[in-house]
């Protein structure tokens, strides 16, 4: 018997996409375009809904605070320290 999977609401979506944005980061350890991030993702068979898949990442890069813009729309990982300072203070 074949289950059918209900579709993601648009939070549970892009908190899978973070996810795999943050793993990616990992594997990187440098700062990344978003439409490369983008180009990444789609390589690794992460699906990406909407007419603008790369603004869709942008605007997960720009909100998260796990990330650090370096350059215009280039980011990188914080690092969890500093992510736990900025908690703090």
């Amino acid at each position: 018997m074949t289950q059918v999977r209900e579709p993601l609401k648009s939070s549970a979506r892009r908190r899978g996409l973070k996810r795999g944005i943050l793993d990616l980061m990992d594997l990187t350890h440098h700062p990344m375009h978003y439409r490369d991030v983008t180009t990444a993702l789609k390589k690794r068979g992460y699906i990406i809904q909407g007419r603008t898949p790369d603004l869709t990442i942008n605007s997960i890069l720009s909100r998260g605070q796990e990330f650090e813009r370096t350059a215009r729309g280039t980011y990188k990982r914080k690092s969890v320290a500093r992510i736990k300072r900025e908690a703090v203070a």
